[in-house]
């Protein structure tokens, strides 16, 4: 049984979002790809509505990237919304075994003062795609592609696909 407590350094009262590229949707359905990560990727970027720079920082990230943008109508884009506190307590089995895996956001506000991170631990380690980790880390057999999948999976169920439009003038 998986005993590590999953603690986003972001309160489990707040909702992310993540900014949904065109190619991640089909005939309006959110699909799986837009949670998976690519290889080397230490966390899935995601935003934080309730910080006072999210509307901006949005609208910029959008502006530069044309496929995030809904194609009839460049203002509008999709998101997907999710609960920190449903992501906290996201957990995976394999063959009925509960890994010792947590799922944690937290804010990376280097550059964009709403972005976040949604990252996949286990021990004191980030699950990569395709990185080894130490022995006894993850049971025999299970990989970290195989981990992160499974987490992919669970995100997808927890999203709310949204189509929000910018304002003209922000």
């Amino acid at each position: 049984m998986n005993d590590l407590k999953t603690v986003s350094s972001i309160s489990p009262k707040e909702d992310v979002v993540r900014l949904i590229n065109n190619a991640w949707v089909d005939n309006g359905e959110l699909l799986y790809a837009a949670f998976t990560f690519a290889p080397k990727e230490t966390y899935l970027s995601v935003n934080r509505p309730n910080v006072e720079t999210y509307n901006s920082d949005v609208r910029d990230f959008i502006i530069n990237h044309i496929a995030f943008q809904i194609e009839e109508c460049p203002l509008e884009y999709r998101r997907a919304l999710m609960h920190v506190g449903e992501i906290d307590k996201i957990k995976i089995s394999v063959d009925g075994d509960e890994l010792a895996v947590r799922v944690e956001v937290e804010p990376r506000t280097a550059h964009i003062k709403s972005h976040a991170g949604i990252f996949v631990r286990a021990g004191e380690q980030n699950i990569v795609s395709g990185r080894l980790v130490a022995p006894g880390v993850l049971p025999a057999g299970v990989s970290t592609d195989h981990v992160l999948q499974k987490i992919a999976w669970k995100l997808k169920e927890l999203a709310e696909l949204q189509v929000c439009r910018m304002e003209e003038s922000e």
